[in-house]
């Protein structure tokens, strides 16, 4: 082959398009896939343009930017190196089926353009590291100039692929509409995978590379591992097939045959009645050789049909209905673990297998993800050829790993578990406050409680002069959720507090312990005081039984419980040491509007009447409320011109125009406290006026639409950014595009990294924003429109905003989702 190359120096295009025998006539890089069976076979395909594009002419690699030129050839990695003969093996099966060109080094000569990537060599299953491995083609090097960083990834097509409690809900379904029949699983697996998509004849002399122990260059011709744009490439050969297998019917599976697929893993789930488990398995074959060819079928990879099988790492029974984690891959992390432990530093490779093993463990067992949080912190500072350090916090969640791969639930999860919460079988209600914490189950008739301890009380103290103790709210109440579990047996929350994430992890391991699933919500205050309605006094001795069952799980410490007097009730004990004193006046000032207006309209302000009914009479008070204002005469509809305020609280416009609009709570985008913003606060680059084709824009008369993007809140200390967008409203002064023209104007040219309410006054001197002054400027206004100022403040905006949407037509689920609020509280308030 290199000697006619040497004679007839064909340019690379044109030899690889012999060796393939393309002609103009016949493009087809791989003359086992038939674009006009394709075609037939997969109308209604979504990516069918784009297998019909492989079919023809194959993988394209679109760059944006030439590769660089290669002074030399770059060194392989040592695995590849060390393992040698497993390196050479790979590619000789692949020169024997015309997958890949193997020609002398000096033919890079007659060939310039051809980009040198260094091979790599990692273990593949559990086979024999010195005879066989995978061959890893590692485009991502040179770091920045390689062919994976310069691909263009906007041409590669998206990876989609469905999470595996796909299966455990289709074994889950089986077993329900098939009672007393067996439901078998079966795997199928692809031939040689990726390499059934070739790369376009142009394209080949980006994947290259050279073994310099037999002074050889080798092209690959299919889709390398490796490649940017493999996954996604083989992702439309790999779904072609699941399409017309799952477009499959027959009188047992009238809406299709259930088929996930990962990668080249195709993996059926049926009932084993009649032939159906043959049925689905002839129609899998045939898929796959529709889309690939007859060779795609791998005979040696296809498992019979039976109730346990391993699937991608994880063995599914069906006959319990569990899933397990094979005891190879368990050892396998154990000992990771344990070096990992005994190490200060890890390499790339080894903490990346790490990440890995852990990750197939909390696939499985759900609340070990609360342990990958601090382990991923190491992910980036994961460069090439630099070790990770071990950091305390990274050995402290080793350690907590370390005590789940010793827990039993591994050899069996529910399958329930393993794919959607359960339905609860008690539910605790907890809450905190700057007294102590609580925790009830009123299923079980039980009530515990905690008042803090003098040094607790000061910690709260100090939190609220502005000391960093993490003694916050959120700590508290993730302290009543550990209080009443360790008493009675968790919640995945995610938080920035470092007492908190102790908390979390410890709650993580009862789950494991106690085999134990739960899920945490805000609950709506007037639900939660419907529901103590049934509950004891807390003079009541709780079930024997239940005591004696949450005594058992204790350990040394006994759980701390406050002895009420029998006289006293559970209402006047929670409103004492539960309730703040201003949320009670609150309360108490709510109720007695509610009930003033239940008694003038002749209803009973208990609402003992059908829950429609009940709707009813709150939607009509609320909105009756918003309208006249709970104990005035007079509408309350006239709007707030800009005429009405002073010129310095036109400085205010545009935080009063968006907090409205986007109903955004004080501290979202004002400084609210002594020290300055929270650290959630709106940036002024998290807002952007567009126009009307989306690009951002500071011209009044071409700016179409608003786009906030908050980082956070009160409620989201996860710290997960959002992103809403209003159009203009219509009205000249009340509209989100001006309150943010308005606003980012003031700002003139301070830094977008800053909070958005800092502005530039007319001295030319930086000044912000306060919720007292936004508080003060609405106050004035309600006093000129002859409204009781007291009864407005900061919270009117995000309140009258939302009253406005529901008295507009907008649903209650839209306003909930708009204003982000995580419970109802907001429908019944």
């Amino acid at each position: 082959m290199s000697k006619y190359i040497r004679r007839a120096r064909p340019s690379l295009q044109k030899f690889v398009e012999l060796v393939r025998c393309q002609t103009p006539g016949d493009y087809r890089p791989n003359k086992a896939i038939l674009p006009g069976l394709l075609q037939r076979t997969c109308q209604g395909y979504p990516k069918l343009d784009a297998l019909l594009r492989i079919a023809n002419e194959g993988a394209r690699i679109d760059l944006i930017r030439p590769l660089p030129k290669q002074d030399g050839f770059p060194r392989n990695h040592p695995s590849a190196v060390e393992r040698i003969n497993v390196l050479r093996r790979n590619i000789r099966k692949e020169q024997d089926l015309w997958r890949c060109l193997v020609v002398d080094a000096d033919i890079i000569t007659i060939w310039p353009e051809i980009f040198i990537s260094p091979f790599g060599v990692v273990d593949k299953g559990e086979g024999d590291p010195s005879t066989t491995g995978r061959v890893i083609h590692d485009l991502s090097s040179p770091d920045g100039e390689s062919v994976n960083h310069l691909t263009d990834r906007s041409t590669v097509t998206d990876v989609t692929f469905e999470h595996c409690s796909s299966i455990a809900r289709e074994i889950s379904k089986c077993t329900r509409q098939n009672p007393g029949a067996d439901v078998k699983v079966m795997a199928g697996d692809i031939a040689s995978a990726y390499r059934n998509a070739c790369t376009h004849s142009a394209c080949v002399f980006a994947c290259a590379g050279h073994i310099p122990e037999d002074n050889a260059i080798i092209i690959d011709l299919s889709a390398a591992f490796g490649w940017a744009g493999s996954a996604g490439t083989y992702s439309v050969l790999g779904g072609a097939v699941a399409f017309i297998h799952g477009s499959s019917t027959d009188a047992a599976h009238p809406d299709g045959y259930y088929n996930y697929h990962w990668v080249d893993d195709h993996v059926n789930v049926t009932a084993d009645i009649g032939s159906c488990c043959a049925d689905v398995e002839r129609s899998l074959r045939f898929a796959m050789a529709a889309v690939m060819g007859p060779s795609a079928v791998n005979e040696d990879k296809f498992s019979p049909w039976c109730t346990r099988q391993k699937v991608l790492g994880l063995i599914f029974d069906t006959s319990p209905a569990t899933v397990a984690m094979p005891a190879s891959k368990i050892t396998k992390a154990r000992n990771m673990i344990a070096n990992a432990l005994q190490s200060d530093k890890l390499s790339r490779s080894k903490f990346r297998s790490l990440l890995g093993s852990l990750r197939h463990v909390a696939t499985c067992i759900r609340p070990a993800r609360s342990f990958l949080q601090r382990l991923r912190e190491g992910e980036q500072r994961l460069h090439r050829y630099a070790n990770v350090r071990i950091s305390p916090p990274m050995r402290d969640d080793l350690l907590w790993w370390r005590y789940i791969l010793h827990n039993p639930l591994l050899n069996g999860v529910p399958l329930c578990y393993f794919y959607a919460l359960p339905e609860p079988d008690f539910t605790v209600f907890t809450d905190s406050s700057d007294e102590g914490i609580c925790a009830l189950v009123p299923a079980l008739r039980l009530a515990l409680t905690y008042r803090f301890s003098a040094a607790e009380i000061q910690l709260i103290r100090d939190l609220k002069r502005g000391a960093d103790n993490g003694f916050d709210i959120n700590y508290r109440e993730l302290l009543a959720c550990a209080f009443a579990v360790q008493a009675w047996g968790e919640s995945k929350m995610s938080t920035r507090n470092k007492r908190a994430q102790v908390l979390i992890r410890l709650l993580g391991v009862w789950e494991v312990q106690y085999g134990l699933r739960f899920s945490a919500i805000p609950y709506s205050r007037r639900r939660e005081h419907r529901s103590r309605r049934g509950l004891p006094t807390m003079g009541e001795p709780p079930s024997r039984t239940i005591v004696r069952r949450a005594d058992t799980r204790l350990d040394t410490q006994p759980t701390p419980v406050v002895h009420i007097q029998p006289r006293e009730h559970l209402a006047q004990y929670l409103r004492k040491h539960s309730v703040a004193e201003s949320s009670y006046k609150a309360y108490k000032r709510a109720f007695y509007c509610w009930k003033i207006w239940a008694r003038k309209r002749g209803i009973a302000w208990q609402l003992s009447v059908p829950v429609e009914e009940q709707i009813q009479w709150i939607s009509e008070f609320v909105i009756d409320g918003a309208r006249c204002g709970f104990g005035s005469n007079r509408p309350n509809d006239a709007p707030l011109h800009p005429t009405s305020m002073t010129q310095q609280t036109k400085l205010y416009g545009g935080v009063l125009c968006l907090a409205f609009f986007f109903l955004l709570r004080r501290s979202e985008i004002a400084e609210t406290t002594n020290t300055g913003f929270q650290w959630f606060a709106l940036k002024a680059a998290d807002i952007t006026a567009t126009n009307a084709a989306g690009f951002p824009t500071c011209d009044p008369s071409l700016a179409q639409a608003v786009c906030i993007r908050p980082c956070g809140s009160k409620t989201n200390q996860g710290g997960h950014a959002i992103t809403r967008m209003l159009s203009r409203s219509g009205h000249p002064v009340l509209c989100p595009v001006l309150g943010a023209l308005l606003l980012l104007r003031a700002r003139q040219h301070l830094s977008v990294s800053s909070p958005a309410a800092v502005f530039v006054d007319k001295l030319g001197t930086p000044n912000c924003v306060t919720a007292e002054r936004v508080a003060s400027v609405i106050k004035q206004a309600a006093r000129e429109l002859g409204e009781d100022p007291s009864r407005y403040g900061t919270r009117s905006l995000r309140a009258g905003g939302a009253t406005n949407m529901y008295r507009a037509g907008v649903d209650a689920l839209t306003i909930q989702f708009h204003d982000r609020w995580a419970s109802d509280a907001f429908k019944s308030s």
